[in-house]
C-alpha cells in the first residue's frame, strides 16, 4: 500500500527530472520591454535572419554574428533613452547588423521626382550614400540603423535625423516634407 502512495510522487519526480534534462523552453531573448530592441529583434526573426526562439539563455545555438546582434540588442535595452550610452549602444547594434552583410531591398518614395535620398549608417565604418530618385527608387542596403533624408538643390527637404531600422528583407520608406514613414515594400 505504501508503494502506491509514493507512485504519484515518483511519477512527478520523473517528469520534473525529464523536463530539467531537456534543453529547456525556447523563447526569444528578454529585452526588458524595450520597444526598440524588441522591434529590431522581431523584424529580424520575421525575416528569417535570426531564430525567433532561442533554446538556451547563453545563445550557444546561434551563429557568432547572431550572438553579437542579440548581445548588442541587450546592451541597447539596458541603456536609458536619450543618453550617450543609448546612442553608443544603437551604433553597436548597427555595426553588428552591417557586419553580417545581409541585405534588404529598400524602396524609397518621394512625392516628386528629382530628390536625392541621403543615407548614412549609424555604423562609423559605413560611408554616406546618395540615391537620386524619380519618385520611386529601389536600392539594396546592408542591414543596419540609418539616418535617411532627402535633398533638393543641396538643401535638406526632410529632417536629417530621421532614423530607420533596415532589418527586414524588404522596406519601403516614404520621405515627404517633415514626415517620413517606413512600411513593407509592397504596401500601398
Amino acid at each position: 500500500m505504501r508503494g502506491l502512495r509514493l507512485q504519484p510522487i515518483f511519477l512527478k519526480s520523473l517528469i520534473a527530472l525529464g523536463l530539467a534534462g531537456c534543453a529547456g523552453p525556447t523563447q526569444g531573448p528578454d529585452f526588458g520591454g524595450d520597444p526598440e530592441a524588441e522591434r529590431i529583434f522581431n523584424d529580424l526573426a520575421s525575416s528569417g535572419f535570426i531564430p525567433r526562439e532561442i533554446p538556451n539563455s547563453d545563445n550557444t545555438a546561434l551563429a557568432p554574428a547572431q550572438t553579437e546582434i542579440v548581445s548588442t540588442l541587450r546592451a541597447l535595452s539596458a541603456a536609458p533613452e536619450g543618453t550617450p550610452e543609448r546612442a553608443a549602444a544603437r551604433e553597436k547594434v548597427s555595426t553588428a547588423l552591417s557586419a553580417t552583410a545581409m541585405q534588404s531591398a529598400v524602396c524609397f518614395r518621394t512625392p516628386k521626382p528629382g530628390a536625392t535620398v541621403k543615407v548614412k549608417s549609424l555604423s562609423a565604418n559605413r560611408p554616406l550614400v546618395a540615391v537620386t530618385t524619380n519618385g520611386d527608387a529601389s536600392y539594396p542596403m546592408v542591414l543596419g540603423i540609418y539616418h535617411i533624408w532627402t535633398e533638393r538643390n543641396s538643401m535638406a527637404t526632410t529632417p536629417r535625423d530621421n532614423r530607420f531600422d533596415i532589418t527586414t528583407r524588404r522596406r519601403r520608406i516614404d520621405l515627404e516634407g517633415d514626415s517620413a514613414s517606413i512600411k513593407d515594400c509592397n504596401a500601398d
